[in-house]
């Protein structure tokens, strides 16, 4: 779906203050060294970091013509982009070496070098002072941006050498006109998408474009509600069902806190039907499979349980145990 305009492709919705800083550090040219962009996950970190990327490395083209689909920064050599590793708990020492390396080459377009960490909470000791020997002595027109949901786990070092600019969720309302505004939706669509997602706007435009993500997460909550109606043996047979065979690993790990944030979410929402707020819940396109009756008290045990499960995971106890845990004591 196409936007309206490139002020919107900022994903400048919640994030006004932040996404004026920025076009103001452009503007008068006063850019630092490094940002920490703080904030919760999906609320359009790594979009806006894009745009003010491509604005530093693009510095000829206005803002008009910075729209997602001619940044070319991809491309262009003069944006590094940092992620773990999928099988990896963290980001590497040698991740970051090269990282560092191709920030310390010419510029393409001789304008900036913008790196972007994403997940930098991930950086393990190593990779964090490897990094700190780059911000210690900054390059003239290079530029870091570390993405984290987690500033606390971020080394103070790092922290005390880069400008903090935080990220906030907006409310529901926002992000449902929002998206029947700029992109188009179907208003039933919209609601759903917009309690959905909880304050992020990046994440209604997740679920509003990718069907198959929208589903999946509909699967994951439908999964645990459905544990409401059924024994013990029932529900660990569905859920040995949806975890398949290739269940282990760093994987299985993240695999499992994906559900198990998912099934917090649908947990809070019958918290609040118990509590008589029903037009609150986010998960509005299942309230037909809710129990019809809820013990605040049972609900509020699962939530602890789920927070203890997580630290075990954390330890490296076997994600499918884990979760084995939680089902049966519903």
């Amino acid at each position: 779906m196409n936007m309206k305009n490139t002020q919107v492709a900022w994903l400048q919705i919640g994030n006004e203050i932040a996404v004026n800083f920025l076009k103001n550090s452009i503007d008068t040219e006063n850019i630092a060294p490094a940002y920490i962009f703080s904030g919760p996950k999906d609320v359009g970190k790594f979009k806006v970091a894009k745009f003010f990327a491509s604005g530093l490395i693009f510095k000829d083209k206005s803002q008009k013509e910075l729209s997602e689909d001619n940044l070319e920064i991809g491309s262009s050599g003069d944006l590094q982009v940092l992620s773990g590793l999928e099988d990896k708990q963290n980001i590497s020492i040698s991740q970051v070496r090269e990282f560092n390396k191709n920030l310390n080459l010419s510029s393409f377009l001789n304008n900036y070098k913008v790196g972007i960490i994403r997940e930098a909470e991930k950086l393990s000791l190593g990779a964090s002072n490897a990094l700190l020997k780059t911000l210690e002595e900054p390059k003239k027109k290079v530029t870091v941006i570390l993405l984290t949901n987690k500033i606390s786990q971020i080394i103070p070092t790092i922290r005390s050498r880069s400008q903090v600019v935080n990220f906030y969720p907006t409310s529901s309302e926002v992000i449902y006109d929002y998206l029947v505004e700029f992109y188009g939706a179907d208003r039933v669509k919209a609601k759903q998408v917009a309690r959905l997602a909880l304050g992020k706007p990046a994440l209604a435009v997740k679920l509003l474009e990718d069907e198959d993500f929208y589903s999946n997460l509909l699967e994951k909550a439908s999964l645990f509600l459905d544990f409401f109606s059924q024994d013990i043996s029932q529900r660990l047979e569905n859920l040995d069902k949806y975890l398949g065979n290739k269940f282990y690993g760093q994987e299985a790990k993240d695999k499992a806190l994906d559900l198990l944030s998912t099934w917090d979410l649908v947990l809070r929402d019958l918290l609040l039907v118990d509590q008589g707020q029903a037009d609150l819940i986010a998960f509005e396109a299942l309230k037909d499979k809710f129990p019809s009756q809820n013990d605040s008290q049972k609900i509020v045990s699962a939530l602890d349980l789920s927070d203890k499960i997580k630290k075990y995971l954390q330890a490296n106890v076997n994600a499918k145990t884990a979760l084995e845990e939680l089902v049966i004591n519903l």
